[in-house]
């Protein structure tokens, strides 16, 4: 997913891990080590002081907690980005104009455009039965 966005023109990552079992922090760590990427841990209970930790806002876990994430996300930029795209890593997005997403949102959005939307697209199975052994970007 970082590799993909990366050949995409994404420069750095924000990753929310909402206590993630499956080796997420150790699959981010040459990137936190390069300075490609910022991980928050999450935390369902808030402190005063969390430092870099999120406070997850349980009450829109109706919509899976995104919105929390995002506002933590915007308040802080930590590293001052000037666009932000918000994604689970199961979502790709690819460029339709331009070499880069960053080409494509200068070709297409305003500047004064505070927050874009994108469309999504459900891609099935391709005829596999079984998930093949290549990464989502072969």
């Amino acid at each position: 997913w970082i590799e993909f966005h990366r050949l995409v023109g994404v420069t750095y990552f924000y990753v929310f891990d909402d206590d993630s079992v499956d080796e997420t922090r150790a699959v981010l760590a040459p990137y936190v080590a390069s300075g490609e990427a910022f991980v928050w841990g999450m935390s369902a209970s808030c402190r005063a002081d969390r430092g870099a930790e999120v406070c997850a806002d349980r009450r829109h876990d109706a919509l899976h907690g995104e919105r929390g994430f995002r506002d933590e996300c915007l308040r802080t930029n930590p590293g001052g980005a000037e666009w932000i795209v918000m994604t689970d890593v199961d979502e790709f997005l690819y460029p339709s104009a331009g070499r880069s997403v960053a080409e494509h949102l200068a070709r297409h959005c305003d500047p004064r455009v505070a927050y874009a939307l994108a469309r999504w697209h459900v891609f099935g199975a391709s005829g596999h039965r079984r998930r093949p052994e290549l990464p989502s970007i072969e």
